[in-house]
């Protein structure tokens, strides 16, 4: 069978555990596999990018998306920045202009120092994403559909009291997992491009 939307992976699911009793608990064990999945995940398949020009007088700080898991790269001006602790930030003594450094502090980023000018700031990141009724499809699944049917499956059988089938099921969902990043690895450092990682 096929799996390329949210209703052919719940029939997927209830096919491997030749179960057709589990339509209520079918949407709880893929939201389970998707936390583990968006854990660990780091792939241009949930990967994002946002801009915005803002002017001088807008500020030194920004929402973080919605979604958000990880940063990947922020650029102020074209400008890769690193991140550094809010320690760190608090401890500079205030100045103006092209910014180097950024902290996360809750669902913002700020960054060091103030930007003198009028800029545009970039943001490369990871997100989070959540298969539904209303939301059929993602850009995860098609390359990572077997990513979400064991990890579903590793999250039915204990509520199935079948304990014995987990570990299978675990190890197939990891070493999927595995995969996936490797190959997103191999092909970022064939691109030799820059990353600044950690913003959690």
């Amino acid at each position: 069978m096929a799996i390329t939307n949210y209703g052919e992976l719940k029939a997927a699911i209830a096919g491997w555990l030749e179960r057709d009793d589990l339509a209520e608990r079918l949407p709880e064990f893929i939201s389970l596999a998707e936390r583990k999945i968006f854990r660990k995940l780091r792939t241009p398949a949930n990967e994002r990018t946002v801009l915005e020009d803002r002017r001088v007088d807008g500020g030194d700080e920004w929402l973080i998306p919605t979604h958000f898991l990880e940063c990947k790269r922020l650029l102020v001006n074209g400008v890769p920045l690193s991140r550094i602790t809010d320690t760190d930030y608090y401890s500079r003594s205030a100045q103006s202009g092209q910014p180097k450094y950024f902290f996360r502090y809750a669902n913002r980023f700020k960054v060091w120092p103030a930007p003198a000018e009028d800029y545009r700031w970039v943001l490369n990141y990871w997100t989070d994403m959540e298969l539904t009724e209303e939301y059929p499809e993602n850009t995860v699944l098609p390359v990572a559909k077997d990513l979400y049917l064991f990890g579903a499956l590793a999250e039915a059988e204990p509520y199935l009291m079948n304990d014995n089938r987990v570990a299978l099921w675990k190890a197939k969902f990891d070493e999927g997992l595995i995969e996936l990043n490797d190959m997103a690895e191999r092909a970022e450092l064939a691109g030799s491009a820059s990353i600044s990682r950690g913003a959690y």
